[in-house]
């Protein structure tokens, strides 16, 4: 593995050289060294979906099950997010087959 892109167009270029007068030689192409992680921006935003579309789920598994504890889409909301940290305080917990099985 190459530890900077300068780096390996070096070797790339050396290899080249020594290579000039074979007729089968065939350049490797470089490494990309860029834009191969998920920025910070795009996992937050991404971590967002998750929790809206989970907090939508469980609000329409609990509210008619369980309307005292699911009151709004805010407790769900708040539920989700606690939940997906692992936190888990036990203050919120559907009691539905449904919304007891959705992954989390």
């Amino acid at each position: 593995t190459f530890h900077s892109p300068s780096t390996a167009k070096r070797v790339h270029e050396v290899s080249k050289e020594g290579r000039k007068e074979d007729p089968y030689y065939m350049p490797l192409p470089l490494p990309k060294t860029h834009h191969t992680k998920l920025s910070l921006d795009c996992k937050l935003s991404l971590d967002r979906c998750y929790i809206f579309i989970y907090s939508g789920l469980i609000y329409q598994v609990e509210h008619s099950v369980n309307p005292e504890v699911f009151t709004t889409f805010l407790d769900a909301v708040y539920f989700s997010v606690v939940t997906m940290t692992t936190v888990g305080f036990g203050d919120v917990i559907p009691i539905s087959d449904g919304g007891d099985s959705l992954p989390y």
